[in-house]
Order: C-alpha cells, then structure tokens, then sequence
C-alpha cells in the first residue's frame, strides 16, 4: 500500500512486509503499528503550507474573505482553468528547506520560467504541482528500490482538493483514491479499539471503520508533466550552490 500527504508538510509512505532501507538515506525507515510491518517515507517540508503563503502573500486572503468569498476555493478555481504545466512556470518549493530526497537545510524555494503571460492562477497552478513533483521526487526513490505502486491513496487537507488530486493522479501517472473519513485521530481511535479488543485484528478493524471515497485517473494528456518532472529534478543540483550562498546571505545579515 502507498499513500500520500498533503498537510503542511507532505509525505509519500509505502508499507512493506520485510525490513528495508536506502542506502543513500534519502527517505526513511521505520517501525509500522502492525507487528511484523515496515514503512518508507519520503517527507516534504513544505506542502499546504505553500500554498497558504502564496494566497497570504498575493494580498487575497483578506479581500475575498470580506466579499464571503473562500479564497482557497476561489484561487484553485482560477488555477484549474490553467493548463497543465501553468505554461512553463515551475515552483521549487523548499520555503523551509527540504528533506527527501535532498536531505538539505539550505534549500531555498523558487519560480523558475516567469514571464509577462503568468498572472496569479498560474502562481497558484504551479505552486500545486510544485508539491506535486517533489512528492515524485520520494516516489521514483521507493521505485527505484523496488516498490511497486499502481496506486495511492491521498490524505490532508491538500487532499480534498479535487483539482490537486487531479495534479497528483497526473504527475504521478497512478490511480489516486480518497478516504471518506481521514481525522488524525482516526488511526489512533482504531489502534485503541484493536488494544481493547473492540475488533478481532488489524485487518477486522479497517474492515469495519474505514472507507474510500472517490478516485482520480491520470488523464491522457498528462503526458507534459513527464517533460515538466526531467526539468524539475535537474534544478535544484544546477542551483544547489547560488541557493545555498543566498541561505548564507541571510543568516549573516538577518
């Protein structure tokens, strides 16, 4: 099973029946509550959050809430109407450094191909698959090491945005499924009924509590995003060092 993230941060999580790592460290290995079971992840340090601070800093937040306007709702809207690849606008999103698969605390973010045809919605485009392409960052490492992922299933609040799991589905080039309840708590409420003996198993438990809701399929044009990803990856070692003398630059001056 493979499922993502989109919270604040984002995370890529594969669950593995025997013990396995990265020789590189570029995602993790831990412990799974079901005996016996692993997982990887692959974690992100700016997800949802990106998009939180492009709409803040657009000066839109304030202005469409006083016209009772979401501006979430409203800002994807507009976004959706761009096509896919916001027209050769990409988004490095390292606001707060990043981990998977760069392990790097002097990662800075970036957009990378403006110009005078780009206006907010596809601000909004790229920052989404952004997030996207570097949750693809950690996926192609757990298919690198062998896992095998035909689909996923997405969590988080950047989850229950149709046009975002569209982006995912796309970039990812999977089957994307939802599930219809998704609290944080959710998990621990089911762990403490297995503890108390409420369900017979792990497997009794999820059987009775959980349920998926809808799905996106990759589209058949998502073929740009191929394109789009080999461009992606290469920026950030061909910016490595101007990122990290920026980083640099501000801590010294403050």
């Amino acid at each position: 099973m493979v499922s993502a993230n989109i919270g604040s941060a984002g995370q890529v999580f594969a669950v593995l029946e025997g013990f396995r790592t990265d020789p590189r460290l570029r995602i993790h290995t831990f412990c799974h509550a079901v005996p016996d079971t692993w997982y990887m992840q692959g974690a992100i340090l700016s997800a949802g959050i990106t998009l939180d601070w492009l709409i803040e800093k657009l000066g839109l937040k304030n202005l469409l809430e006083r016209m009772s306007l979401n501006p979430y709702d409203e800002l994807v809207k507009e976004a959706g109407r761009v096509r896919r690849g916001a027209e050769g606008l990409i988004f490095l999103p390292y606001l707060l450094g990043e981990r998977s698969p760069h392990m790097d605390p002097d990662a800075r973010g970036a957009f990378i191909g403006l110009s005078l045809t780009h206006g907010r919605a596809h601000l909004v485009r790229a920052v989404m698959e952004g997030v996207a392409f570097a949750l693809r960052d950690s996926l192609e490492v757990l298919r690198e090491l062998g896992v095998a992922v035909s689909e996923i299933t997405i969590r988080g609040g950047g989850g229950r945005i149709r046009l975002w799991r569209q982006i995912i589905a796309d970039i990812f080039n999977c089957r994307v499924k939802t599930v219809a309840v998704e609290e944080a708590a959710f998990g621990a409420a089911i762990l403490a009924g297995i503890g108390a003996k409420a369900y017979r198993g792990f497997e009794d438990a999820i059987k009775k509590t959980v349920r998926m809701g809808g799905a996106c399929e990759p589209s058949p044009e998502r073929g740009v995003y191929d394109e789009l990803y080999e461009v992606y990856r290469s920026l950030y070692p061909a910016l490595r060092n101007q990122l990290h003398s920026l980083a640099s630059i501000q801590k010294r001056r403050g």
